[in-house]
């Protein structure tokens, strides 16, 4: 009997989600191509997601996120903005460094990122606040795996191709070095730098990772960035990142 329940919601959740910044108006078809599901189905659950605010019309039929969510919106900034402390932390590594400063957080067997600074470079990388990444790829990744590395265990039981033995591994070695390295795990051409962020207890509850062109990570401004990031990674330690989702 919960199984339906359960899976009208996450169809529900993958619908909204099909509307971001580079598609914020979607027509019928759009939405059934997208999410694979029948005409009818998605007629039903937009439906009922206008009526309840959650979507909305446009005076061309087209749907696009609604009002009510406006709410949610305001509570997660609320819930999850770092204090100005961090952003001004984040600042003044790009202004070090250049590249994107980027603060993540673990949200179950995914990864987010909820605050970031853009590089200065016109190539340069761009994060999307909110986004969910996998918690199997890149530098921040292993980061915020080095502090529990019995997540893996979950992962394992989630796709169970994965190599844990290999993430065990670059977890570890986070543990030992104090940071991650990453080069186009998850997207080509890319490379990061991270650290584990801590609170007073000396959990992780975050990774702060620095990221840009494979071309302009060279070794030497690997070393640079690796040794401001552990400066940074130590003072957020110390000082906290903000009331971030009861983190703290």
């Amino acid at each position: 009997m919960s199984q339906a329940p359960i899976r009208t919601v996450g169809r529900v959740i993958d619908l909204i989600e099909l509307f971001d910044h580079t598609t914020p108006t979607r027509e019928v078809r759009d939405l059934v191509e997208a999410s694979g599901l029948p005409k009818s189905t998605v007629l039903r659950l937009a439906g009922d997601l206008v009526a309840r605010g959650v979507l909305s019309v446009d005076s061309r039929g087209r749907y696009t996120i609604g009002a009510a969510l406006l709410r949610w919106i305001l509570l997660a900034e609320r819930m999850w903005r770092v204090d100005e402390a961090t952003q001004q932390v984040l600042e003044e590594l790009v202004r070090d460094l250049g590249e994107t400063a980027t603060i993540y957080v673990r949200q179950d067997l995914e990864r987010t990122p909820i605050a970031s600074v853009d590089g200065r470079h016109a190539v340069r990388n761009v994060v999307e606040i909110g986004a969910r990444m996998p918690l199997t790829l890149g530098a921040s990744a292993m980061a915020l795996l080095s502090g529990d590395v019995s997540i893996i265990d979950q992962l394992e039981k989630r796709d169970p191709t994965l190599n844990g033995d290999w993430l065990r591994e670059r977890a570890e070695k986070v543990v030992t070095d104090g940071y991650a390295l990453s080069e186009g795990e998850r997207e080509i051409g890319a490379a990061s730098i991270a650290v584990p962020v801590r609170n007073r207890s000396g959990r992780v509850i975050a990774a702060l990772s620095i990221s840009g062109p494979v071309s302009r990570f060279t070794e030497q401004a690997r070393e640079r960035a690796r040794d401001r990031l552990l400066a940074a990674g130590e003072q957020l330690s110390i000082n906290g990142i903000g009331p971030v989702g009861g983190l703290t």
